[in-house]
């Protein structure tokens, strides 16, 4: 019974491990399949652009030699089919080779250095500095003179572009325009029917009132 039951695992494992073997197989050539399909696409299509246009293939190859570092500066997209159907991510090897963290130049979170450089060159700092002028002594200094000596505004003075000819006795008048688009009229007739309306309803009222 031992040897029987012995017997049957062997044989059930063995038929597990073919069915594995068959399963890769046939994944295997799935892969193999649909890169050859790819291929053939890609030497039909070549073979096409170079009937038509020749340029254009020479262009495509010399796009496809270009290293993934070049294509990921231009914007291009991956035309590569090396592990088309295998799943695989490319990277670039010189992209591994460089240091990053605190051995690249990284400075220390805690450390304060946003102004780690002078906002202006030591050698043109002068012409920016302020220097005060002759006249530090007197903070308002000839300025203040110059206005108050100056008579711009003086009552005998006239202004320039009026006429200082005609001479006023009194308090300037103003004159009454001719009403073009009638409103005065308007308002007498607003106020004549308010007054109407005012005198209808005393009217009413007086007539409701009863009778003794």
């Amino acid at each position: 019974m031992r040897e029987m039951a012995r017997k049957a695992r062997e044989e059930n494992s063995k038929i597990k491990k073919e069915s594995a073997d068959n399963e890769e197989s046939s994944e295997d050539v799935k892969q193999r399949d649909e890169i050859r399909k790819e291929r053939l696409e890609e030497r039909r299509r070549e073979r096409a652009i170079a009937r038509k246009n020749p340029e254009k293939l020479e262009r495509l190859k010399r796009e496809q030699e270009r290293d993934i570092s070049e294509k990921i500066a231009l914007g291009l997209p991956n035309t590569r089919n090396n592990g088309a159907g295998t799943g695989e991510v490319q990277f670039d090897s010189r992209l591994f080779g460089k240091s990053s963290g605190l051995d690249a130049g990284g400075i220390n979170d805690e450390t304060y250095a946003v102004y780690d450089k002078p906002w202006r060159p030591t050698e043109n700092i002068q012409q920016h500095v302020y220097r005060p002028s002759k006249n530090v002594a007197d903070p308002y200094g000839e300025d203040l003179d110059k206005v108050i000596n100056t008579n711009r505004f003086v009552p005998s003075k006239g202004f320039s572009g009026t006429d200082g000819s005609t001479q006023r006795s009194g308090p300037v008048q103003f004159e009454k325009e001719d009403d073009i688009f009638g409103i005065s009229t308007l308002f007498d007739a607003v106020k004549s029917s308010k007054k109407r309306t005012k005198d209808d309803e005393k009217d009413t009222t007086s007539s409701k009132k009863p009778r003794t």
